[in-house]
């Protein structure tokens, strides 16, 4: 496998990162954990990861100082991606964010600045005007979008012409394929990088009961490497993508780091894919029920969602819009598990698309998902 991925202005990254949610808290401030985090990236840097991926959001702010807190010698050489979120996607707030950020960065110019998610009141060309003003004022080096659909990346590079959507950031591992059918070869034709997030699901994709666990564990020892390894490999097989995996310790950065060493075949690279392969099916709302999401904040009712009393952002209503505005689709399919006892289904990811698209279209609409083992 080739270790590095060239941009368009001739620079070269490694092709695996690092992504920091969860350094400093989730969406609330936890300090206690501050100098495993620095500690963390240092070493990080140390094997010879460059990209590391924060957002404003993470732990309000703290991810971003935990950054900055890194040796001046450490700091100045990464080459940072950050975040700023959809309630500051006015044209008006966005410099502000991105000072704040860099603030809490200690750096005076980004590499990567990017809408975290869309915000269906601001429309793709105007995020993309004020992004290139931050580029000519030096405050930031490439432009990114975070999220987005394929549509809005078009729209974004026809306006910014040769400058152009150097990054755009999605999920996208076995478990999570959707960038593959229009968002990937687009971004292969303009020369731009996908920066992939989640490659392992939050850790869904080692659960010893899945029906594929068994095929990635003999495919891991054919090649003398982890499953996580395996994963790696197959999601930068594209040439285009650059993966961020979180990662919680040493060890785990230096396995996901060495998947850079591991050359898979291309046959075996297809059996992987055809062990994942999901198809979207027009799914009755009605039969769908809502599942827990751990601790995060969820919505029971269409009333509720429409009300949106936890300040989702964006929410159920800014996904209408979207939706509306993306032709009627959903940019990404949401996620059900099928009930052992009955016709139902549990839903398991896309709560906030679930009440959007409900919102546009009724409860008793077919709504697109993919349905998991």
């Amino acid at each position: 496998m080739t270790q590095n991925i060239f941009l368009r202005s001739c620079e070269c990254l490694p092709r695996i990162g690092l992504g920091t949610m969860g350094y400093g808290g989730f969406f609330s401030r936890d300090s206690s954990e501050n100098q495993k985090f620095i500690n963390l990236i240092s070493m990080a840097y140390e094997l010879g990861i460059r990209v590391i991926d924060t957002a404003e959001v993470y732990g309000a702010g703290l991810a971003e100082e935990i950054i900055g807190q890194l040796p001046s010698s450490i700091n100045k050489d990464l080459f940072l991606m950050t975040k700023f979120s959809a309630e500051n996607s006015d044209t008006k707030k966005i410099e502000e964010a991105l000072n704040a950020s860099l603030k809490r960065l200690r750096r005076e110019c980004i590499e990567v600045y990017q809408p975290h998610w869309p915000n269906a009141d601001v429309n793709v060309e105007d995020l993309a005007i004020a992004l290139l003003k931050l580029v000519e004022k030096g405050k930031v080096k490439h432009i990114g979008l975070s999220n987005f659909s394929t549509n809005d990346y078009k729209k974004a590079n026809a306006i910014l012409g040769e400058k152009r959507v150097d990054f755009i950031q999605a999920e996208y591992g076995p478990l999570e394929r959707t960038v593959e059918s229009e968002l990937l070869p687009e971004i292969i034709k303009n020369h731009s990088i996908l920066v992939g997030y989640s490659p392992f699901r939050n850790g869904n994709i080692f659960d010893g009961k899945s029906k594929n666990y068994q095929n990635l564990f003999d495919l891991a020892e054919k090649y003398s490497a982890t499953i996580s390894q395996i994963i790696l490999a197959w999601v930068l097989r594209s040439g285009s993508v650059i993966s961020i995996p979180k990662a919680s310790s040493e060890e785990r950065i230096v396995e996901n780091f060495n998947a850079l060493n591991l050359t898979i075949s291309a046959l075996d690279l297809e059996e992987i894919s055809k062990m994942f392969e999901m198809l979207t099916v027009m799914v009755d709302m009605r039969l769908i029920d809502i599942g827990s999401d751990g601790d995060r904040k969820i919505y029971l009712s269409l009333q509720e969602a429409i009300q949106n009393p936890h300040n989702l952002v964006p929410g159920p209503m800014d996904i209408a819009k979207e939706i509306e505005m993306n032709n009627g689709m959903l940019a990404k399919p949401i996620k059900i598990k099928r009930n052992e006892e009955s016709d139902r289904y549990t839903l398991v990811e896309g709560r906030v698309k679930f009440w959007g698209w409900m919102i546009l279209y009724g409860v008793e609409s077919k709504v697109p998902a993919i349905i998991i083992n």
